[in-house]
């Protein structure tokens, strides 16, 4: 605790401030385990992914500090911040939570007020000015680099597989063995940058301070990872490997990154969602799936190799239960007959129309999907797994597979095995309405 306060009085943000050792092996720690990526402290980072943490040693006690850490939902209860792997070291702990209660915007003394003669130290940490490899793998593990501290630590979050497939790393994002060659280095450089442009709802903190060339150093140290499978492996195998760590043992989707994605992986555990969309199932490991965190694995797994996946899939979760059988419903056009014609007038359906749309959508699916249609509505994270989907999702809705027909089906029949109940209620001409809404805020002219 008393090292927390020399920073009161000693500007110090790099260098080594004498009797304050366990001060400075947090400001190390601090870049070493990524912190900065979300949090903000003046001079340091300027991330927005959480709370800013200039002033944290005015705000918080120690203690709590260290129980933020340790146990990130004890203090709030939707915390999104991750449990790591590192919080199980005492002196770790203690290191990051001296350093953070010497963040202190009251200071006895500031740079401006100090004897004649000080100077003020100045933050130092690596330049990287070429893009390397090197670089890239200090970058990754957030360790120093040509004896400088550099701003990395994707190691806390994201695996890895070593040639001979050991596996090292977080356990809080996607393991990144495949990551350049399932996605391609322009995908990988763009994600870092900013996530969200792939995934609408990404928690992967925006690393805006990084400079081109450490991305692309960045890149071309991910490119180096190049563990294969062997030949011939089963496809309980297959789904250790690739899938497991999203999708869960137990197929529920819960792996041990999950918690951490938005929208969740798929729960293969319900035999109703396997039996209804099996026969998509192929083409979403092959090409992925836009706009969520399901890769494209076609450069990695061979088709045989896919088939074994969708074949133990269906092998796990459609043992000891009957068959789901979905209806086929084929989408209404403009001059077809209203469905729900009560009267028997003969109602034809007219082209879909965004305003009225809005105002079905308003009445029918906030709850849910929420009244911006971004997934987030007040009853979303009461429902069971998956949740809602965010409908402003551009990459996911704009996939040549999500046509106005699979949309139609979704709404009318409900998604099976999800929460998503069937509106078999609603008229064709209201399901039009509120398709055509959905199509006009994620067209590209909607930007």
């Amino acid at each position: 605790m008393a090292q927390a306060n020399c920073n009161r009085c000693h500007a110090m943000e790099s260098g080594s401030l004498a009797g304050a050792e366990l001060y400075e092996e947090g400001r190390s720690l601090f870049l070493e385990k990524a912190c900065w990526g979300c949090h903000t402290i003046a001079g340091i980072s300027s991330a927005s992914q959480a709370p800013e943490l200039t002033d944290a040693g005015g705000k918080f006690t120690y203690e709590y500090l260290i129980e933020s850490m340790v146990e990130p939902s004890a203090n709030i209860d939707n915390s999104k911040m991750p449990k790591f792997d590192w919080i199980h070291d005492e002196h770790t702990v203690a290191a990051l939570a001296t350093y953070l209660k010497g963040q202190q915007k009251d200071r006895l003394r500031s740079s401006a007020s100090a004897p004649i003669g000080y100077t003020k130290p100045e933050v130092r940490l690596a330049k990287i000015s070429e893009p390397s490899e090197e670089a890239g793998q200090s970058l990754f593990a957030g360790v120093p680099f040509e004896g400088s501290m550099a701003k990395g630590g994707c190691i806390n979050c994201h695996a890895f597989r070593s040639a001979d497939g050991v596996l090292a790393g977080g356990s809080v994002g996607p393991e990144l063995t495949y990551a350049v060659r399932t996605r391609g280095r322009e995908y990988v450089q763009d994600h870092i940058r900013n996530s969200r442009m792939h995934v609408a709802d990404s928690v992967m903190p925006v690393f805006k301070d990084y400079s081109d060339a450490e991305v692309e150093s960045l890149v071309e140290y991910l490119a180096t990872f190049d563990y294969k499978p062997i030949k011939d492996t089963p496809g309980h195998q297959l789904f250790d490997l690739f899938c497991v760590s999203c999708h869960g043992e137990n197929m529920d989707g819960r792996g041990v990154v999950a918690g951490m994605l938005d929208p969740l992986p798929r729960d293969f555990s319900k035999h109703q969602f396997v039996s209804a969309y099996e026969t998509r199932f192929v083409d979403s490991i092959r090409d992925g799936v836009k706009g969520t965190a399901m890769p494209t694995w076609k450069n990695i797994l061979s088709d045989e190799d896919i088939d074994k996946l969708v074949a133990y899939i269906k092998e796990q979760s459609l043992k000891d239960t009957k068959k789901f059988t979905r209806m086929e419903v084929k989408l209404p056009q403009a001059g077809d007959l209203e469905r729900l014609d009560y009267k028997g007038k003969g109602v034809e359906l007219v082209a879909g129309d965004p305003g009225k749309g809005f105002e079905s959508f308003q009445k029918f699916c906030t709850s849910c999907h929420g009244k911006l249609a971004n997934g987030k509505g007040p009853n979303a994270y009461l429902l069971e797994h998956p949740l809602p989907r965010n409908l402003l999702n551009r990459e996911f809705l704009n996939q040549v597979a999500l046509d106005d027909e699979r949309l139609y089906q979704s709404i009318l029949l409900g998604v099976a095995g999800t929460p998503m109940p069937a509106h078999d209620h609603l008229k064709d001409q209201t399901l039009l309405d509120v398709i055509a809404f959905i199509r006009e805020n994620t067209t590209e002219e909607s930007e």
